[in-house]
């Protein structure tokens, strides 16, 4: 029960921070590059939809759920790949711009790869530093216990 919790309460916070970040980003970009001067209920709906599947895409991929042998840098590559293949596809179907106009493509692209880095490069670091830290603790806790080689795979 405290596992489903656990996503649940993930799953929402990945929403809300995804979410937050997509209409300050979006109302800045709109604010500086367009003549429209707001975002629309549509916009934003679209928006809500695009960061839920984000997320929930995130919950799966991060997780055991599917690839457990996978490495974490690995699991993030991929779920780049699939942000930025379902970006597409919310462009194609709402029209967000025109499909042939590679500047916006472009721009999009990089925006998205840019704040995906600067997104995951803190976790993949915090990440290997607390596998640092478990594995000094378990080779201090082998050496007082006096357990070297009888815990080793």
């Amino acid at each position: 029960m405290d596992e489903k919790k656990n996503i649940v309460s993930t799953l929402l916070q990945n929403i809300a921070t995804t979410f937050a970040c997509a209409i300050i980003g979006s109302s800045v970009i709109i604010w500086f590059l367009s003549e429209d001067q707001g975002l629309y209920f549509p916009i934003i709906a679209q928006l809500l939809a695009f960061c839920i599947i984000v997320s929930i895409m995130e919950i799966v991929i991060t997780s055991d759920l599917l690839f457990k042998n996978m490495l974490l840098l690995w699991r993030y590559i991929l779920l780049l790949f699939l942000t930025l293949v379902t970006c597409g596809i919310f462009v194609i179907v709402f029209d967000w711009f025109s499909i042939d106009n590679w500047v916006a493509w472009t721009g999009l692209m990089t925006t998205l790869t840019v704040f995906f880095v600067i997104g995951t490069v803190p976790m993949i670091v915090k990440t290997k530093l607390e596998d640092r830290r478990y594995h000094k603790l378990l080779s201090d806790y082998k050496s007082k216990h006096d357990l070297a080689g009888k815990c080793d795979k």
